[in-house]
């Protein structure tokens, strides 16, 4: 009763799931971060996902912060305020950079520092900022409010294992969290560090499965990872795209092997779908 705000996550997997939290919620304000393959396979094609992502719209009562492009802004829902962000939006981000496992980049003018080594997060955090902005925050309000916000566990923070830099995303994997998983770890490559990514399956991607773990492989190969790791149904799909690398068929023989292969000052990237448990090779790999 005492609160100004309450901030409430839409989950869905089928088309009618957002509408029908959106009618019991009632929000004032509807944020839709992306929208990009997660679910493809059990909603068909990326039009229904789309179609799944704006039924909130339906019962938002006062403000949209939306992704700003061209199937956002042909959304007609004329008695909502919709502010775009992104890209050439209302609110985007400059001169995005990683240092020292932080992210700092500008909105506007305003500089902003982020403690996660992601990038992508820079942009997650346009969507804070514009609703901060359509609440009456000042710029320095948001910037402090930014700065202690910290990532959760298994959802990119880092660590350091007998002198391997270790980025924990064993929490979940969408075919774009792992693009840009892929390309923050070919960013540690160009500082000069050994990078090494540790895979599992990428679920719910239906008949699209092949080809988008394929395409990640290749995305390795591309940002010059030096290591490509596999463990799962769709492995031999992500090698396949590498060209190369190394198929393992439980945790243990990876873990056996892991640390003869890397050497300190190596970064290290695990990350999987929540079902592949992949958790586990961080624990065993603490325990080794």
């Amino acid at each position: 009763k005492d609160e100004e705000f309450c901030v409430v996550e839409m989950g869905m997997r089928a088309l009618g799931e957002i509408e029908w939290l959106s009618y019991i919620a009632e929000p004032e304000t509807s944020i839709i971060t992306a929208c990009g393959k997660s679910h493809i396979g059990l909603l068909g094609d990326e039009n229904n996902i789309f179609k799944a992502k704006t039924e909130i719209l339906k019962h938002t009562k006062r403000y949209a912060v939306l992704p700003s492009i061209e199937s956002f802004k042909a959304l007609n829902f004329n008695d909502i305020e919709k502010v775009f962000v992104g890209n050439d939006g209302d609110y985007y981000t400059k001169e995005v950079e990683l240092n020292d496992n932080c992210v700092n980049f500008k909105i506007r003018d305003t500089k902003i520092a982020i403690n996660t080594v992601y990038c992508h997060n820079a942009e997650n955090a346009l969507f804070a900022y514009a609703v901060g902005k359509l609440y009456g925050l000042t710029d320095e309000a948001i910037q402090n409010g930014l700065k202690k916000w910290h990532i959760q566990e298994g959802r990119g923070q880092t660590e350091n294992i007998k002198g391997r830099e270790i980025i924990n995303d064993c929490y979940n994997a969408s075919y774009e969290s792992v693009v840009s998983a892929i390309k923050t770890l070919g960013k540690y490559k160009k500082k000069g560090k050994k990078a090494v990514a540790i895979l599992g399956d990428m679920q719910e991607l239906g008949g699209a499965t092949e080809i988008l773990h394929y395409e990640i492989g290749k995305l390795c190969k591309m940002q010059n990872i030096d290591m490509l790791l596999a463990i799962g149904e769709n492995a031999d799909f992500y090698l396949s795209g590498y060209g190369g690398g190394l198929k393992f068929y439980n945790f243990e023989s990876l873990v056996d092997r892991i640390f003869d292969m890397t050497c300190k000052g190596d970064v290290i990237l695990i990350k999987a779908s929540h079902s592949s448990n992949f958790a586990e090779i961080l624990r065993k790999m603490r325990e080794k």
